[in-house]
């Protein structure tokens, strides 16, 4: 058995450099996608969308009444995430200082895994994943401490942690086969019984977060049948090991609750508004989406595995190289880090076997498991002249979902590097040298990232100016109808948040299905819909009814295509990043010019770009390169240039319009 080593150094080196780097990078604003909405929701203490997320909701609404005030609601929550990453990785090095009786081995895994590009980049904006990868990396570190301790009440403790993955976000369920690895494994003493019922335990929560009754009984038979086979306890004592584990697991789940009785206080952001049991169950359960089965598969399944080893070559330095194909420049750090793992993990394997086949399983499962599970379709840059012309492809890149997976083998790699750096210790008789090689190494990533990573001056504005520039372009009291995530989520932060132009009311085409929104529509703002969906062309018509009666301006975001304003009728007019119905001709006012462009109006004012001038001067539109992997950050950057693109073709009566501007 390895001698035991002291690890307190480890979580202080990973965390101080994580947190540098981090901190470094971080998000000062909003960013797109999700951000917008779980700000929002965060200070609201609101329901985002399925399947709500409530833990995170109350962890991040407390952490903003802390240190917002400090520095900022949106930047504190971005720290939430930066802090919850370190500690992961800090967790998981010392667990490595511990197998191998290394702090180097510690020290390099922790900076390296805290280095993979999805980790990082999670780390840095308000999302639920790096919460979510921190839940993961204490429960497996608890499950450690429960085999090693031989204690049920450190696995049933194991257990509620992995159960408030229910009320938080499922991704962190991920980690249950190797929690469950090692609570049952005593130094390679397998006690089989007990991997069943913590089995059955974590099959019980998985039902519970996604509403199966088929798992749920599953997972019951499972937890029973493993409890009662049990011989290391007499059967009084299995008993109340069973109904440990099921109350705890209860217990952990019982966090959705926190949805069902915010949403009676209708918060600003209640997607689902889960007011009834019913609705409570059908956000917990996604009912909104289209939640894909196990089978068939979305896409072949040998090109899921490939999609996974794209992302895999993103991790290491995709910051010298952004392009989303194999790089010369790239990918043959990405096979170093490869390299290194298999050595790492020998080693692993010789120091603790226990513990190698922990991570053994967690890396399975949450690579090959999550693949298999969540049957996702090709990513966005993936799969493309392979499958047929018009496949449906994922809206973005899916990497963040395995930021865990990119973990377990970071830290390998770390432990390979460990290996490299004893070795040139003992060729050269220096220790120190030695050690420098090591964290030199693991820590490449932390360097060869960091120009993709980096949130902190480029990609993190445009989503608030996205925002301010479609609210700042709307009439007064305006119904304003949008195209999507990207405009809806920013939109949400800048007026729940920042408090900015409450008067126009956002309408969200997208979600115009949704029964539970149109409702919205008609208890808030008085746009009374119709029962039952009649169609989004037949629903968009109402909402321009109701605007027109209730006398209030209908506007339409830039990002909506033209044929759905066409749908309206009439003539529309270009204010800014807004196209306005006119309800009459539009007259010609002293010192502006106004010019016809089919049925669109577009206003010249005479003082030289006026609104480009009091919104835009000064401010760049260039994306950070990181949006290679992501393209939404051009495309914002796109709309944004519309307004002057468009004014400028007018005055010259000339030139192309970028056809993403929907002028017609």
């Amino acid at each position: 058995m390895p001698r035991k080593v002291r690890v307190g150094v480890v979580p202080t080196v990973v965390g101080g450099v994580l947190t540098i780097a981090y901190v470094a990078t971080l998000a000062p604003d909003v960013t797109l996608w999700d951000s917008g909405e779980f700000l929002a929701a965060i200070h609201s203490v609101g329901i985002p969308h399925p399947p709500g997320t409530p833990l995170y909701i109350v962890i991040g609404a407390g952490w903003g009444r802390l240190f917002g005030w400090l520095m900022g609601f949106a930047r504190s929550i971005n720290l939430l995430s930066a802090v919850a990453t370190t500690v992961g990785c800090a967790l998981l090095g010392s667990g490595v200082a511990r197998w191998t009786t290394s702090r180097t081995a510690g020290i390099a895994a922790g900076l390296a895994a805290g280095g993979m590009l999805s980790v990082w980049r999670s780390a840095t904006e308000t999302e639920v994943y790096a919460v979510s990868f921190a839940l993961a990396l204490v429960a497996f570190t608890l499950g450690d401490r429960a085999g090693r301790m031989g204690r049920w009440r450190d696995a049933v403790l194991a257990l509620y942690i992995v159960a408030l993955a229910v009320p938080l976000h499922l991704s962190a369920l991920l980690i249950a086969p190797g929690v469950i690895a090692f609570a049952a494994n005593d130094e390679g003493r397998w006690n089989v019984p007990v991997a069943i019922a913590l089995s059955g335990a974590a099959v019980l929560a998985m039902a519970l977060g996604t509403v199966s009754w088929l798992l749920a009984l599953a997972g019951l038979a499972l937890l029973l049948a493993g409890s009662l086979t049990r011989k290391d306890v007499v059967v009084g004592t299995r008993l109340k090991h069973a109904g440990a584990a099921m109350i705890v697991v209860l217990l952990a789940a019982t966090g959705v609750f926190v949805m069902y009785l915010r949403a009676r206080h209708d918060p600003f952001v209640n997607q689902g508004n889960p007011a009834t049991f019913s609705s409570l169950l059908g956000v917990v359960g996604r009912e909104q989406y289209d939640v894909p089965p196990l089978w068939p598969r979305r896409a072949p399944l040998w090109l899921q595995i490939g999609n996974l080893i794209q992302y895999a070559d993103w991790q290491v330095a995709f910051g010298l190289d952004q392009w989303v194909g194999p790089s010369v420049r790239r990918t043959p750090f990405t096979l170093l880090f490869a390299f290194l793992a298999v050595p790492g993990a020998a080693w692993h394997r010789a120091r603790d076997p226990r513990s190698f086949q922990a991570c053994a399983l967690a890396l399975a499962s949450c690579s090959l498991g999550a693949i298999f599970v969540l049957n996702l379709r090709t990513g966005p840059s993936f799969g493309v002249g392979v499958l047929p012309e018009g496949a449906l492809h994922e809206a973005r890149e899916r990497d963040y979902f395995f930021g865990l997976a990119f973990a377990f083998v970071a830290a390998w790699a770390g432990m390979g590097a460990a290996r490299v750096g004893s070795w040139i210790a003992a060729r050269s008789g220096k220790m120190r040298l030695g050690i420098a090689a090591a964290l030199g190494l693991a820590a490449l990533p932390l360097a060869l990232n960091w120009r993709a990573a980096d949130r902190s001056e480029r990609d993190a504005p445009l989503a608030n100016r996205f925002a301010r520039a479609i609210l700042d372009s709307a009439p007064r009291d305006a119904v304003l109808l949008v195209a999507g995530d990207n405009d809806t989520y920013p939109l949400w932060y800048v007026q729940r948040v920042e408090q900015r132009r409450r008067d126009v009311t956002v309408v969200t085409i997208p979600l115009l299905p949704a029964s539970w929104y149109r409702a919205e529509l008609t208890r808030r703002h008085g746009l009374a819909m119709e029962d039952g969906w009649r169609g989004v062309d037949a629903t968009i018509a109402t909402v321009g009814r109701r605007a027109q009666e209730s006398k209030r301006p209908l506007a339409a975001a830039v990002s909506v295509p033209a044929r759905q304003r066409e749908t309206l009728g009439g003539r529309w007019i270009l204010r800014g990043m807004t196209y306005e119905q006119l309800s009459a001709e539009p007259e010609q006012s002293h010192g502006v010019g106004i010019t016809l462009v089919g049925d669109t109006v577009v206003i010249v004012p005479a003082a030289a770009d006026l609104w480009v001038d009091t919104v835009m001067t000064g401010q760049s539109l260039t994306p950070s390169d990181s949006s290679e992997i992501d393209p939404t950050a051009r495309y914002v950057a796109a709309l944004l240039k519309c307004p002057a693109q468009i004014l400028s073709a007018v005055r010259a009566q000339r030139g192309s319009v970028d056809p993403r501007c929907n002028l017609r």
